[in-house]
């Protein structure tokens, strides 16, 4: 659903920044050709005229990100591909975008904890649990070919209330209209969270709030699938480690290291088994 939701949050981004008429379309060329395809035909409708910048890996983001500030767009729309979801990209993102006042709309919530303006995308929660869940059941002998797709169900707008971003401040009416008429809820608190169909949710680490790498988010999860009681930071780390072996030897791999997104990986193994 990531892709599928460009065109909605680049509806979100019009609404919140009324005058933006140019903007940047930040992301890995090679991750999701489709979601720039969209977003592309839904701008003309919105006045918007859309701008790419493409990353392609780590090195390249800072390079990117200064040729962005002499291209001097209205807002930035950051795809979330593995290379700008990874810490610390988040953080550098936000920094460039408060430095630039630029206002940036993505598609997950540790985006705007790390500082960005505004998201809408699943919750994190509910795609760790998938991911955990369809993990624990391939470990446990199914096969992957036949596990049905799962997608998520709940969603959510985050608004960052601190960022000050030319045309888009948090406090302006503007954005605040966009959080009243979009979700049942709002919190008020370090970020304004708009939610729809939010029911009880396997919390998130601290860390993974913060805008750390949303990996261990994953990990964490994993643990308390796997034995719901408490669990010592030790014995987790084993079963951290346990489950990568398990993925390595039916991925034929040597090793799964421990920068390797869990999506990734079990989006991998499904695919091998389709094969």
């Amino acid at each position: 659903m990531t892709t599928e939701l460009s065109p909605k949050r680049l509806e979100l981004l019009k609404e919140a920044v009324p005058k933006a008429s140019r903007v940047m379309f930040l992301h890995d060329p090679e991750a999701a050709p489709t979601a720039l395809k969209l977003t592309q035909e839904a701008a003309p409708r919105l006045g918007i005229r859309m701008q790419v910048a493409q990353v392609g890996a780590a090195e390249e983001l800072l390079p990117e990100l200064t040729m962005i500030a002499k291209e001097r767009p209205d807002a930035l729309f950051v795809y979330p591909d593995v290379v700008l979801s990874s810490h610390p990209r988040p953080r550098q993102l936000a920094d460039f975008a408060i430095k630039a006042h630029l206002p940036t709309m993505h598609a997950f919530r540790f985006f705007v904890d790390a500082g960005g303006l505004m998201s809408y995308g699943a919750t994190q929660s509910e795609i760790y649990t998938i991911a955990a869940e369809q993990a624990a059941k391939i470990l446990a002998g199914a096969r992957p070919s036949e596990l049905p797709l799962r997608q998520a169900t709940r969603f959510e707008l985050v608004i960052n209330q601190q960022q000050d971003c030319e045309g888009a401040r948090p406090h302006h009416p503007t954005v605040a209209a966009v959080a009243s008429r979009r979700g049942d809820r709002v919190s008020r608190r370090r970020a304004a969270r708009v939610e729809r169909d939010e029911p009880e949710q396997l919390p998130l680490p601290t860390k993974a709030r913060a805008g750390l790498d949303p990996e261990e988010g994953a990990k964490r999860a994993i643990a308390r699938r796997a034995k719901p009681s408490a669990v010592p930071g030790h014995v987790k780390l084993t079963l951290t480690l346990e489950l990568r072996r398990a993925l390595a030897e039916r991925l034929s791999a040597r090793a799964i290291p421990e920068t390797r997104n869990l999506e990734s990986i079990v989006i991998e193994l499904l695919k091998a088994a389709a094969k």
